[in-house]
């Protein structure tokens, strides 16, 4: 066995125990009808890294992350999803790295952007 496949494996591990310990099941209900399950960690903050090019969001709708799934926006564009703060909708869907969808939730059905009366900041 070479390193890069042992590390690989260790870092498989590693992301099943983040996404076990910290993320929960949710429902996307998708505007066709159907369902489409993630397990993603709610946020109603975002803290940005130091090497993060993203910007710091303060959400009083919520942000759901979604770790290692790459979600089409078009996919789930305005989909409902019932959260700890109650029904929420998907407003948009940016991409932090590579692995990563970050699910920016408001309380308006059919919202494509966040507007400054949405609460972000």
């Amino acid at each position: 066995m070479d390193f890069d496949s042992l590390f690989d494996d260790v870092m498989k591990v590693a992301d099943q125990t983040i996404k076990n310990v910290f993320a929960s099941e949710f429902k996307l209900l998708l505007r066709d009808g159907s369902s489409l399950g993630i397990n993603a960690i709610f946020d109603t903050s975002l803290e940005r890294s130091a090497d993060n090019k993203y910007r710091s969001l303060i959400a009083e709708n919520g942000a759901l992350t979604v770790l290692n799934q790459r979600i089409e926006r078009t996919q789930i564009y305005s989909a409902s999803v019932v959260t700890p703060l109650g029904t929420k909708y998907v407003a948009s869907v940016e991409y932090p790295d590579a692995t990563t969808s970050l699910l920016i939730l408001t309380t308006k059905q059919q919202s494509n952007t966040v507007a400054p009366n949405d609460n972000f900041l």
